[in-house]
């Protein structure tokens, strides 16, 4: 009883007995109330009198009644930044959903994104709301959303509580579930948010004493598991990927179980040591040892290291997952979300199960002839397992932990892509094979086509709550402009595809200038002026430097010409309507233009002062710099404290991710050994080396030969001799490297450009040389840390007088 107790966030005895003696629950053994004390329990629940019961269930089904009520300020910002959390309890199955949210103005878009999603999984509308007379509940936005949409509103009468008592009730409890967990764990005030959403995960997974029936099961329908609960704060053995781990590494390091994976199957672990908090799947845990005393005392584990002179892709290919935010920022996967009611993690990651990933499995293709197709077999074994079935089969009956995800029975005409499923981006990667579709129609037909439409789904929610436009009739003799959706994959630094993206892109190519646009001059600081600031600022003067990115740019940006678009396909409401366009879009000639003009007042509104010699650099109070290149933001400052408050300043006004220290921007790699500083685009180059890899180009240790002459006599002379090769688009390609990372291709692309015009065979066997230059030298990096002090040095390459073309 007792483990069963601390898995589930020391929630009432009676209760856990309820759940196992109903079979509520699946994976839950039978259990009695031994009356056992817990002290933690005891320190973090004790009461001077009991409180009424709280009021009967009133409604027949889900969704017909909530109660909603906000808690807090907490006396500490959780890890993710957040002081209140927002509870949302469902009146018919009693299942809880908690928000963590920075501000009490937070609420109204809290609650749009809860209606949406739970009226999606549902089927079935809102009717009512029951919320306290505060005025976060109680304002002019709230309340026209709900006459708008038909729900009705009850509200509490003034200083009575307990008329919202279902709620009030709640937080009490759950307040009394998060004390009880940070003080059984050990673990730091700042963690009261995921405690919150742990505790809230195992709530919504017991019987309570209105019935026997888990809320979970009330709301869904399905009966769920419980076999994969882990006590909040226990030891966590996280498995480090083969592909970052070196041959004298541990094959683990040391973790704290923090909950459970908010949008896949797996566990939230926060790594103490590295100051960070990863979702994985791959991981064992110590039931009986806190994390936090094995955290303080190991040093059993290597930390990865980036290594510079021996950069190779087994030593540079590790996880997003898996980068830190030094100081006190908040990384990325820090912020908290609301609890949800996802399939649980699977069952099958018992410790005595032996982990898939460790038998050598073996992929091989059948003779065609045969219709053999794809099938697995093991190293050593005569086994022939033709699909995912087969494998499931044969690792149950050998005790196997089986991992779909190791497993492709697709063919070899697809695009490989590595995949890290993730929603604000980030957990273990998943190797699978995506095609990007190129219209809405490939999209749901590919079969990945619920997280296509999860990408669309996402982007028109945003532009939902951003009012994006208004649907109203067409009007007459004026132009309505077509859309279509983009689909990508959003990459890490290690050329890791991290997330499905869906953009829903106005057709500008149509708009007229002078009707739906005039200016479109976007300044962005050059990319010059960043290495130049690195070189100043991080590597000479020490200062940091932290990058953050800007959710949903050109959104945030309103509109100064009338432009109409047709209703995006998909999503079509009312067919005969048409959007009429309040903020900017992507695709539009001057989207760009007008997020510059919103984001320039905005910063000089905030007391920053613009630098007169560069455009998109921003200064504050003489120790904060601030770059910034479309929605890229790099922040350098003397001290962390000052980073934090210019943020705050900027989260008051945009939804940011902040990103840590930089480690890509604009395609650009940055790395870190000790005080010295790189940068590269080896992902790049690679990209271009396989894009051309047709023609068969030769690897060079020289980017050009020695004396090598070139001249306009050796371009073609009629039609019939002119080349059918993309010489202009390797050039433009070779070109964004040089200018950014490679000075020492600079003289063989300046004079390998001379010749764009007219190609000839000659010319393109060099710049097919120059290519293979890259490929033989592709991870060479400069250093910008080689800069001592502010004294300009200049460089110069001599061609020995090779250009005979303009002599006379």
């Amino acid at each position: 009883m007792k483990i069963w107790h601390e898995r589930f966030c020391h929630i009432n005895n009676e209760y856990l007995v309820k759940t196992s003696k109903n079979n509520c629950v699946r994976g839950l053994p039978s259990l009695t109330d031994d009356r056992s004390h817990c002290i933690p329990c005891k320190l973090a629940k004790s009461r001077r009198v009991s409180f009424k019961e709280t009021g009967a269930v009133r409604s027949k089904r889900p969704l017909e009644l909530l109660h909603m009520d906000l808690c807090g300020p907490m006396p500490a910002l959780s890890q993710g930044g957040n002081k209140y959390f927002f509870t949302i309890i469902d009146d018919y199955s009693r299942k809880v959903t908690v928000f963590p949210i920075n501000k009490m103005s937070d609420v109204f878009q809290t609650f749009l994104r809860f209606q949406r999603r739970a009226e999606r999984f549902l089927g079935r509308k809102i009717l009512s709301v029951k919320t306290d007379g505060g005025l976060e509940f109680c304002n002019k936005d709230l309340d026209n959303f709900l006459e708008q949409q038909g729900i009705n509103h009850e509200k509490t009468n003034p200083y009575t509580p307990e008329q919202n008592g279902v709620a009030e009730r709640y937080n009490l409890t759950a307040l009394d579930g998060v004390k009880t967990l940070l003080k059984s764990s050990g673990v730091a005030q700042k963690f009261w948010g995921e405690a919150l959403l742990c505790f809230t995960y195992t709530w919504n997974r017991v019987c309570h004493k209105d019935g026997n029936k888990t809320p979970f099961e009330k709301y869904s329908g399905k009966k769920p598991s419980v076999s994969h609960i882990k006590p909040f704060g226990c030891l966590a053995y996280v498995c480090v990927p083969k592909q970052i781990r070196k041959k004298l590494d541990m094959r683990a390091k040391l973790g704290i179980m923090m909950g459970y994976a908010l949008h896949t199957k797996g566990y939230r672990i926060w790594l103490r040591d590295e100051n960070k908090l990863i979702e994985t799947i791959n991981v064992r845990f110590d039931e009986n040892t806190k994390g936090v005393d094995a955290s303080q005392n190991s040093n059993q584990y290597t930390k990865f290291n980036f290594t510079i002179s021996n950069y190779s892709d087994d030593e540079g290919d590790f996880d997003t997952v898996m980068d830190s935010l030094s100081g006190r920022l908040i990384p990325e996967t820090s912020s908290e979300s609301p609890s949800t009611s996802r399939e649980e993690p699977s069952a099958s990651t018992d410790s005595s199960l032996i982990p898939c990933s460790e038998i050598k499995w073996i992929r091989k293709i059948g003779r065609e002839v045969t219709g053999a197709g794809i099938y697995y077999g093991i190293e050593g074994k005569a086994t022939r397992l033709k699909s995912f079935k087969e494998i499931e089969r044969y690792c149950r009956e050998h005790k196997i932990n089986f991992d779909k995800n190791l497993f492709d029975f697709r063919g070899e005409n697809t695009k490989s892509e590595k995949l890290t499923d993730s929603d604000e981006g980030q957990q273990e990667a998943n190797v699978v094979e995506v095609k990007i579709p190129t219209c809405y129609q490939q999209a749901i037909r590919s079969r990945e086509s619920s997280e296509w439409c999860d990408a669309m789904d996402r982007e028109i929610n945003v532009m939902i709550e951003c009012k994006v436009w208004d649907l109203v009739d067409p009007p007459e003799n004026t132009k309505v402009l077509g859309n279509r959706w983009v689909y990508t994959l959003k990459r890490d630094e290690n050329n890791r595809a991290v997330r499905f993206k869906a953009r829903l892109v106005a057709q500008g190519n149509t708009q007229l200038k002078g009707e739906s646009f005039d200016e479109v001059f976007s300044p962005v600081v050059n990319f010059s002026i960043i290495r130049l600031f690195f070189s100043m600022y991080a590597c000479l003067w020490k200062w940091t430097h932290i990058q953050v990115d800007i959710n949903n740019t050109y959104l945030y940006a309103n509109l100064d010409a009338t432009v109409y678009i047709r209703q995006p396909t998909g999503y079509e409401r009312e067919p005969h309507k048409v959007c009429l366009l309040r903020k900017a879009i992507y695709g539009l000639h001057q989207s760009g233009r007008q997020w510059y003009l919103k984001l320039e007042n905005m910063l000089i509104k905030l007391k920053f002062k613009k630098l007169d010699w560069c455009n998109c650099i921003y200064s504050f109070k003489d120790n904060v710099i601030l770059l910034f290149y479309v929605d890229d933001i790099i922040v350098f400052s003397k001290e962390i404290q000052k980073v934090d408050f210019v943020l705050n300043l900027l989260q008051d006004n945009f939804d940011l991710k902040v990103l840590g220290r930089t480690k890509k921007l604009l395609g650009i790699e940055f790395g870190e050994q000790g005080n010295d500083l790189f940068i590269h685009q080896k992902s790049f180059i690679e990209r271009v080396c396989r894009t051309y890899e047709k023609y068969k180009f030769p690897v060079s240790s020289l980017p050009i030969s020695k004396g090598q002459v070139l001249s306009k006599l050796d371009s073609p002379k009629t039609s019939e001799e002119l080349l059918n090769f993309p010489y202009r688009n390797l050039i433009g390609s070779l070109a964004v490297i040089v200018l950014r990372t490679r000075p020492d291709i600079m003289y063989a692309i300046n004079v390998l450009s001379h010749f764009q015009s007219n190609p000839g065979i000659k010319h393109w066997n060099c710049l097919l040389r120059l290519l293979g230059y890259l490929k033989y030298a592709q991870n060479y990096m400069l250093e910008l840390s080689k800069v001592k002090y502010l004294k300009l040095r200049c460089f110069s390459d001599s061609d020995f007088a090779t250009n005979r073309d303009d002599r006379v």
